[in-house]
């Protein structure tokens, strides 16, 4: 990290969202670099899962971090910092990928693995089995629908709650734990045991 994103973290307890954006809003860079580098990893995995061109992914998220200093004084947050960025680098890859018509999917994240265990038997047959449990899974959730794998994602791997999806998916709240209730339901159907 950066020195000066250590001062800015040193001199400046981030436990309030709204403070920081005024912070970014008066022209901060110490507060929008931190902004950044707090959140831009998440965002970019996230892309990857709507969209696996990563140069629209990277192009989003570079225009979304332009366009919000440039346009600071006039964006207002009224949810996180986070959902907001989540929502907006969103419309833009499915924007941007429309507009190059690429195929938009979500996909989980594989870049997950288990670390092989020691040689000992009992804690290999226990990775093998978890190894296993998890291709399972990554396999029944392939079949889902594009949207039931968004949600479990959102709901279950980025842990997002119903509220938070229901914006960055454009649904209802109760849209959302019913999408969320049916992907688990089809889970449970297709889920080898």
């Amino acid at each position: 990290m950066p020195h000066s994103l250590k001062y800015y973290e040193a001199n400046k307890e981030i436990t309030d969202e709204q403070e920081l954006w005024e912070d970014v809003r008066s022209g901060n860079k110490l507060a929008f670099a931190w902004l950044y580098d707090h959140y831009v990893n998440n965002l970019y995995y996230y892309g990857l899962r709507i969209c696996q061109d990563t140069d629209i992914v990277e192009d989003c998220i570079h225009d979304l971090f332009v366009d919000l200093w440039k346009y600071k004084a006039n964006i207002t947050i009224k949810t996180t910092i986070r959902l907001y960025l989540t929502i907006s680098l969103k419309r833009s890859i499915v924007n941007k990928a429309r507009e190059k018509n690429k195929m938009i999917t979500f996909e989980e994240d594989e870049g997950q693995q288990l670390d092989h265990a020691p040689n000992i038997e009992e804690k290999w047959i226990q990775h093998q089995f978890a190894l296993e449990s998890k291709q399972r899974l990554h396999h029944s959730i392939e079949q889902l629908t594009n949207r039931q794998k968004e949600v479990i994602h959102l709901r279950f791997f980025d842990n997002y709650d119903y509220e938070e999806i229901s914006e960055i998916m454009g649904l209802s709240v109760e849209s959302a734990y019913n999408l969320v209730s049916k992907a688990i339901a089809t889970l449970k159907k297709i889920v080898p045991r």
